[in-house]
């Protein structure tokens, strides 16, 4: 086992993993609807272990080949699209490259996604979802023209989540445009 004993390569898989998000944004380019995420996964380091390995999903069933992430305790992934969930787990190796067991997987929905839902009616308010990080403050501003904008709703997100907002004027006028802004 190039030179891992039994009970440390056993000490090793009963080691449980804890994994954590550190967010980060990236600016929005004009020419993307989608702005290009990218979030760092963090985990406790275990006890002899030579190396890690991080394996993601966009369903929570589906993994694709794992990434070494080394001997770090921390890996940024980037290129992450907007309003996507995404399922990541860790697992611990050894010098043999024999590995733990998974740590729990966790899910981060990629902020700066947003979708409309169809008006049920003429007067139906419009409804929009958007998805955002804890830490940030996310701005919901509406239009007539796409000249001038007013602020419609702002809230501090806690959690990382979808937002569902109705906006009740949306009746009131023939056309509305919205963007969402962060900080």
């Amino acid at each position: 086992m190039n030179g891992t004993s039994k009970s440390s390569l056993a000490n090793l898989l009963k080691q449980p993993i804890v994994v954590a998000l550190v967010l980060g944004m990236e600016a929005l380019t004009a020419t993307s609807v989608y702005a290009a995420q990218t979030v760092t996964l963090a985990w406790n380091a275990t006890p002899a272990a030579k190396g890690y390995m991080v394996y993601t999903s966009a369903d929570g069933v589906n993994y694709q080949p794992p990434i070494d992430a080394g001997a770090g305790t921390s890996i940024s992934l980037s290129g992450l699209r907007g309003g996507d969930t995404n399922f990541f787990y860790v697992t611990a190796y050894d010098d043999s490259f024999a590995q733990s067991a998974p740590s729990t997987p966790i899910s981060y929905i990629v902020p700066g996604g947003m979708t409309m839902s169809a008006k049920v009616s003429a007067h139906a308010p419009a409804q929009m979802n958007f998805s955002v990080a804890p830490g940030h403050t996310y701005t919901v501003q509406a239009s007539t023209d796409l000249k001038n904008w007013v602020t419609v709703l702002q809230t501090n997100a806690v959690q990382n989540q979808w937002i569902t907002y109705q906006d009740p004027l949306a009746a009131t006028v023939k056309m509305r445009f919205y963007r969402t802004l962060s900080d």
